[in-house]
């Protein structure tokens, strides 16, 4: 499990060099190792069991002065680009890969989501505006990383 702690910690370290952390939430499983810096006054361990991790896109479009290009980014630290047969992109090693979502609201498509802003597309699921909407900033490794807040992911 460390070395796909490091391998989180790599990825948020390059978001977090272009200021890309402050437009994503990370969410699912890997949201716990943020947890545990959440909770530090426990003895809270996650049990982290995944290789994807899952990044919340809450706005189709980020105000971001200059384009970012995310894909670029994962690029550089050896992931590679998987095209799905409806355009969604995820970034891939061997053992690892990054996805990234959006919440679906009402009637909206299923439709995958081109985000220029940050180099992405993202896929829309239904339900995660609850994560959008209820978050929290912890400080992780030198870096301010935005994850759900508890009782929102719990739910």
């Amino acid at each position: 499990m460390n070395d796909f702690k490091d391998e989180l910690s790599g990825i948020l370290q390059a978001l977090g060099r272009h200021g890309l952390l402050e437009h994503l939430v990370l969410i699912g499983s890997w949201a716990l190792v943020i947890y545990e810096a959440y909770f530090e006054d426990t003895t809270y361990s996650p049990a982290i069991r995944t290789t994807d991790l899952d990044f919340l896109v809450p706005k189709r479009r980020p105000r971001i002065e200059a384009k970012k290009d995310i894909s670029q980014i994962l690029e550089s630290l050896g992931f590679s680009e998987d095209f799905s047969s409806d355009g969604w992109l995820t970034y891939h090693k061997p053992e690892f890969h990054v996805e990234f979502l959006l919440p679906r609201i009402g009637r909206q498509s299923d439709d995958v989501v081109s985000i220029p802003a940050l180099g992405i597309n993202a896929r829309p699921l239904r339900h995660l505006s609850l994560l959008a909407d209820n978050t929290i900033s912890v400080a992780f490794q030198g870096l301010v990383v935005t994850a759900p807040h508890p009782a929102a992911y719990a739910l």
